[in-house]
């Protein structure tokens, strides 16, 4: 749980703090962000280094509860 820290009490301001300790990440933690932000692109996605990503794209394209699927991209990256 975060811990807040309200500069006036009862208004937003950019004063407020919001302090939240870290937490590890499970795997599977990881590959529902990847699945979120992937299925959530409108247009496309951009990346720097396709290797680093090939992994997240073959495991989002066997997902049965997102919207979408880039098939031709993994295909792409297949090559």
């Amino acid at each position: 749980m975060p811990i807040n820290k309200y500069s006036h009490q009862g208004k937003m301001s950019p004063e407020d703090e919001f302090i939240y300790q870290p937490q590890k990440a499970s795997s599977e933690d990881v590959q529902y962000i990847s699945a979120l932000q992937l299925n959530e692109a409108r247009i496309g996605i951009a990346f720097q280094n396709a290797e680093k990503i090939t992994d997240s794209v073959f495991a989002f394209n066997r997902r049965t509860d997102t919207k979408q699927k880039f098939f031709e991209l993994e295909n792409e990256l297949k090559e």
